[in-house]
């Protein structure tokens, strides 16, 4: 008799301690740093005001997943055989696939802004960042990439003003 779910029930409580751990030092560290910024005020922000709330913020969810109870686990032990890894193989490899493409987006958004504007960069990398589901159909990874390219659109350029180009061709 294995004692795999005893081991994987340890691995994930170790693994939320460390992202818990993680997350929490860079929002002290982005919030730390955002002190040296003049903040302003909630009415007139200044450069170091919100990326002060998001510091915090990300400490805030930090803590939430370190005290936040155990989900139940995703698969029935006695299904698993003594020794065989494979479901233990697959999950890795879905881990590396959505970090692939999550990478791979942001690195995109990042090459992309300024060549192309804000919705081209969005778009793409939105596509791509979907990618990192395996089931979502194309269809599916079209509608995402418009409805966020058009959200992100109206709350960054037209409604913060963020001065970048929606379209720079």
């Amino acid at each position: 008799m294995s004692n795999l779910p005893e081991r994987r029930f340890l691995h994930h409580r170790h693994e939320r301690f460390w992202v818990a751990l993680i997350l929490f030092a860079f929002g002290v560290f982005v919030a730390w740093h955002a002190t040296s910024y003049e903040l302003g005020s909630l009415r007139r922000m200044g450069p170091g005001y919100f990326p002060l709330i998001l510091g915090l913020a990300q400490c805030l969810f930090a803590i939430m997943i370190f005290v936040s109870p155990q989900p139940p686990s995703d698969f029935d032990a006695s299904e698993i055989p003594d020794g065989d890894l494979a479901a233990e193989k697959g999950n890795f490899q879905t881990k590396l696939r959505a970090f692939g493409f999550i990478l791979g987006a942001m690195i995109i958004f990042a090459a992309m802004i300024r060549p192309t504007g804000f919705v081209p960069a969005t778009a793409v990398a939105t596509f791509v960042a979907g990618l990192a589901e395996p089931d979502n159909s194309i269809w599916d990874l079209v509608l995402l990439s418009l409805g966020i390219t058009v959200f992100a659109s109206l709350v960054f350029v037209v409604g913060l003003g963020v001065p970048v180009p929606l379209v720079a061709f």
